[in-house]
């Protein structure tokens, strides 16, 4: 079965679209890494769905734990079950009243676009 090879990006941060100011939380710079992202994507509940999308869940939380620096190794059909859901992410929330399932990552649409750097290695992961 083909492996498909993920370069793990560096870390970005986030800028206030309209005054190019960085954004802070708590005093410090609003930083996104890889891993920001793949804890996103795991909230995605696309996963529960089946079996098949919990194994392969459970797959890509081992190879990133298991990444060799800078590369993280995925199955191809894990990959593939990657790729779609950072194509199509969703995002469960947690409200008073149970779960709120909403497209995207979570945050602001002006802030989406900042996030390509992080995602597009998901989608153009070469094979091994």
């Amino acid at each position: 079965m083909p492996i498909r090879v993920i370069e793990i990006p560096k870390p970005i941060s986030l800028v206030n679209y309209e005054t190019k100011q960085p954004l802070t939380e708590n005093g410090k710079p609003m930083e996104w890494t890889f891993e920001t992202v793949l804890i996103r994507l795991m909230s995605n509940p696309v996963w529960q769905e089946s079996f098949a999308g919990m194994r392969a869940q459970q797959s890509i939380v081992q190879a990133f734990a298991s990444r060799d620096n800078d590369k993280m190794m995925l199955a191809e059909d894990d990959w593939k079950k990657l790729k779609e859901a950072a194509e199509n992410p969703r995002v469960t929330i947690m409200v008073p009243d149970g779960q709120l399932v909403a497209n995207g990552f979570g945050v602001h649409p002006s802030l989406a676009f900042q996030l390509v750097p992080l995602i597009a290695p998901i989608i153009e992961a070469k094979e091994k």
